[in-house]
């Protein structure tokens, strides 16, 4: 028999002022733990300038890109967004 394990990979943020529509997605790595990523539609949060902006695709993904768009950790990814997202 195979075990299973369902593993959750995305959040929807509620009760946030600034969209009823913004989501913390697990994120895999190709080494190392899984990064994640706050979405608000197709668009992901830049962590320095606070903004949303186009992903761009895996083979052009480099080091700067993961120090701009990604969480080390899902409560990072939290604190964040209840700390530094203004209501809209």
């Amino acid at each position: 028999m195979v075990n299973l394990k369902l593993v959750p990979k995305e959040w929807r943020i509620e009760g946030h002022p600034f969209h009823a529509d913004l989501i913390i997605r697990s994120i895999r790595q190709r080494q190392g733990p899984d990064k994640f990523g706050v979405y608000y539609g197709s668009l992901i949060l830049n962590k320095f300038e606070k903004t949303f902006d186009y992903e761009v695709l895996p083979s052009s993904r480099n080091e700067e890109f993961e120090k701009t768009y990604r969480f080390n950790t899902l409560e990072e990814a939290l604190q964040f967004v209840e700390n530094s997202i203004p209501p809209e």
